[in-house]
């Protein structure tokens, strides 16, 4: 019967395993407190969907039972009865709790601009998400977020582009990536990145800022911008030869694809940072041949004032680059 909510919910544990959450979702938004079943799976499809909140909010009703550990006490729900094992359902609310707290404390150390304990909330929250591969964009967005604010950005450029591999339909992580890429004038990537949030659930006024933003970085592309190496390394305009070389020593060596993967909070999460750090290696590398090098950096540093002149008379007004300046605010934030 499509209307039985006991086929419904084996339909949404069923779509869960082969990891359709979205349509899994749909199916468990009302759930009876008496519903043991339905609480539960609702509970562990809204943890891997990210959202800490309604996981909570599921896992309420059964708290009394889970905390006493007996289903079989006084109006306490029969664990047994639906196949339900409550040490399960007990670990997943601890997690849940612990993660909710450490990105309420991320959230209120950004806001406060203490980057760094931030990014320590963020990175304990990720090593208990090994389940999620939503919940492990998210805080990997939120990382990033640190990191770009603290201008690293070959890390944060990591940590969007494996937070967009883990979960390539969470729209968040791609706006981060793109305004990295934005700030880099990593013009043609944004592009395609740009382009691939269109195609994804937004808002009116999201996609409205996304097509600003890609003709923005359209002209850029046209006007033969070239990728900001300086910025890249993190260097000033003229950094001593010491200096480049240290900075490009340590991004070159926590960025080896032989050691990126290492001390991921999940496989899926190792390989996404195997296969991101080979492309930023190769970055790196070629930023600090082109700044090391005097004939190639003049040739470089000549390439961006004519891209940068060509840009500003081939718009039509200077609004038209406003929206970025040196950053995409869309989602300057953690969430």
């Amino acid at each position: 019967s499509p209307q039985s909510s006991f086929i419904a919910t084996l339909k949404a544990e069923a779509l869960r395993f082969a990891g359709d959450l979205d349509a899994a979702e749909k199916l468990v938004e009302d759930v009876s407190v008496k519903d043991i079943r339905r609480l539960c799976i609702r509970a562990r499809i809204y943890f891997e969907l990210a959202d800490i909140g309604n996981c909570l909010e599921s896992l309420a009703p059964l708290m009394p039972a889970l905390e006493s550990m007996n289903g079989n006490g006084a109006g306490s729900p029969k664990f047994e009865d639906v196949l339900i094992n409550p040490t399960e359902l007990l670990i997943l609310s601890q997690r849940a709790h612990d993660i909710n707290q450490l990105k309420e404390r991320g959230r209120t150390a950004f806001s406060a601009g203490d980057y760094g304990d931030a990014m320590r909330m963020y990175s304990g929250a990720l090593g208990m998400c090994k389940y999620s591969k939503t919940l492990q964009a998210l805080f990997l967005s939120n990382i990033c977020a640190c990191e770009q604010a603290t201008e690293r950005y070959v890390d944060a450029l990591a940590s969007a582009s494996a937070a967009c591999a883990l979960a390539p339909t969470y729209a968040k992580a791609h706006s981060r990536l793109a305004a990295i890429y934005t700030e880099l004038d990593m013009v043609s990537d944004a592009k395609a990145t740009y382009e691939a949030l269109l195609t994804m659930s937004l808002s009116s006024d999201e996609r409205t800022k996304v097509l600003s933003y890609l003709k923005t970085v359209e002209e850029r592309l046209q006007a033969g911008t070239p990728i900001n190496w300086r910025r890249l390394l993190g260097v000033g305009a003229k950094p001593s030869s010491d200096e480049l070389k240290k900075c490009y020593r340590q991004l070159a060596l926590s960025h080896h694809p032989d050691k990126a993967s290492r001390g991921g909070a999940s496989q899926a999460l190792s390989d996404a940072r195997a296969d991101v750090s080979s492309r930023l290696f190769k970055l790196i590398g070629e930023a600090y041949n082109v700044l090391n090098d005097s004939t190639a950096l003049i040739k470089w540093e000549n390439a961006r004032v004519k891209a940068k002149n060509k840009a500003f008379t081939s718009s039509d007004s200077p609004s038209r680059r406003s929206p970025f300046n040196d950053s995409n605010k869309w989602y300057s934030g953690t969430w």
